[in-house]
């Protein structure tokens, strides 16, 4: 194992001279190597007239950065049909588009017996229109995500804690937030929902470090 496994490196003028060398030594030392040149014979060629590469690109970075995810998972991450759309920041208020069952399925890339059971496990939460189930899109990237984790033995039964927990965390910033947000005047009510997506920002990175630590330990046993 290298020292630098699990690690990306861009490095610029890649295709010749100290770029090249900069570029091979990393390689070396186990990094995954993006190299950036407008000459051919770079590591891997970015074109960044592209935006679709650009976001690719600042996608793995910020996965690596934020979230500690190892190479494997972000590939996953970014082969995952829902993750093409999805805006891991998304607003509370924003509206979001409906989708049917199929839709939904196509979307998270799982089947119709697997978003069954999310629904019996309280994990998705469709709403009724008609007789007929209607999900919205933060339904389909919580399908995408149980979707992924079915892959390593996971199932809905076993997510049951995760859904209680974000049930109480909410709970909790309903208790903040909640008198601002039910008042008539519009600048306590726009304050309101300011500190609520402040305190969902917060709670969501507390929870992920206390994941973090807590697997931290697992790892070292």
């Amino acid at each position: 194992m290298g020292k630098l496994d699990n690690r990306v490196a861009i490095v610029t003028g890649a295709a010749q001279g100290i770029g090249k060398a900069s570029a091979d030594k990393l390689a070396e030392e186990g990094a995954t190597v993006v190299g950036a040149d407008i000459q051919a014979g770079a590591t891997k060629q970015v074109d960044v007239s592209s935006e679709e590469d650009v976001k690719r690109l600042e996608t793995i970075l910020r996965l690596q950065r934020d979230e500690f995810l190892p190479l494997r998972v972000i590939r996953q991450e970014l082969a995952s049909p829902a993750s093409r759309e999805r805006k891991r920041r998304r607003a509370l208020d924003a509206e979001e588009g409906e989708l049917d069952l199929d839709e939904l399925c196509e979307r998270a890339g799982i089947d119709a017996r697997l978003a069954g059971e999310l629904e019996d496990f309280g994990l998705l939460s469709p709403q009724s229109d008609g007789g007929a189930k209607r999900y919205s899109e933060l339904e389909a990237d919580i399908a995408a995500a149980c979707g992924r984790l079915a892959h390593y033995g996971i199932a809905p039964r076993h997510l049951r804690s995760f859904r209680t927990a974000a049930d109480r965390e909410a709970g909790l910033v309903e208790q903040i937030v909640g008198p601002a947000l039910r008042s008539r005047n519009p600048e306590r009510r726009r304050a309101g929902t300011e500190d609520l997506e402040a305190l969902a920002a917060l709670t969501a990175e507390l929870s992920q470090l206390l994941s973090w630590r807590a697997l931290r330990r697992v790892a070292s046993t």
